[in-house]
């Protein structure tokens, strides 16, 4: 065999190599488009298809589907994707489905209140604080509202009449950012002094107080399934918490001020924005 033969096969070789890695070639790991069907109906009558639910697609791509007038869908997604229905006035079991194997999935629509700020009484004022309101956070389900302020107090205020239900106080400087768990049981609170309090806020009481940051805290965040949170401060940093010990999972550090981060829908990356105007992707 001639040396430029042996060339030729050696470069093809390394091509051959290198296409899986590079992902050019073929792999079993990449998902596939699938067709998606299904139906959402009424929790209460369930032979009863509600239309006009906007179905989000959750994947690469992103995009979204309307139920027609008897509640049925039909759609292409990966199979990596989530299904996520959303209409006002209505709350959905389950709240989300991975489309994975399945072709036909399924959701309850039941009636969810809305909150009417109509009925708001003249008592429901931030003039109750001492100072200037830094952070404000909605319960999921939007039955309550935490607001923090400078005056170092946590207020929590009920949303259907504005009425206030509980005072928390434990921090030694201005609170700047909060965050209700996703279950609602729990909220975090971080402040100028980057100290940061999980509480139950239906009792009043601190859970546990995360050290860590040397700054001010300008965002918090909890992992989709809770037991994790994120946060992000002026010290460059972005940590993440594990709720159930209180200890720090992970720690990235930036060139200049984080002031936001983000949770994937699935949890495995975590994604930030600061003064130097580029969003960053970390992966846990």
């Amino acid at each position: 065999m001639t040396r430029k033969s042996r060339c030729i096969l050696l470069i093809l070789g390394l091509v051959l190599f290198l296409l899986p890695l590079s992902g050019c070639g073929p792999s079993g790991s990449v998902p596939e488009q699938t067709v998606v069907s299904g139906r959402v109906v009424l929790g209460e009558d369930q032979t009863t298809g509600l239309a006009g639910v906007s179905l989000l697609i959750v994947d690469e791509e992103g995009s979204q589907v309307e139920t027609d007038a008897e509640g049925y869908y039909k759609t292409t997604a990966l199979s990596t994707a989530l299904i996520i229905p959303r209409k006002t006035g209505f709350k959905f079991t389950p709240e989300q489905q991975g489309v994975g194997e399945k072709q036909e999935l399924k959701f309850l629509a039941l009636p969810w209140e809305e909150t009417d700020f109509s009925n708001w009484g003249t008592q429901f004022s931030f003039a109750s604080h001492s100072d200037r309101v830094g952070a404000i956070a909605f319960s999921p389900g939007d039955q309550y509202i935490a607001s923090g302020s400078d005056d170092r107090t946590i207020r929590i205020w009920r949303a259907n009449d504005g009425q206030i239900v509980r005072t928390m106080t434990g921090h030694t400087s201005a609170i700047k950012a909060m965050a209700f768990s996703p279950q609602g049981q729990y909220l975090a609170s971080g402040a100028k002094d980057g100290g940061i309090i999980i509480w139950n806020w239906e009792t009043g009481q601190e859970v546990i107080a995360l050290t860590g940051h040397t700054d001010l805290i300008t965002d918090l965040e909890w992992s989709p399934d809770g037991t994790k949170l994120a946060s992000s401060g002026w010290d460059k940093k972005i940590r993440v918490w594990d709720f159930a010990t209180g200890s720090e999972i992970r720690s990235f550090s930036n060139k200049s001020w984080v002031r936001t981060v983000a949770w994937s829908q699935d949890g495995r990356f975590l994604f930030s924005g600061g003064n130097d105007s580029n969003l960053r992707v970390w992966q846990l």
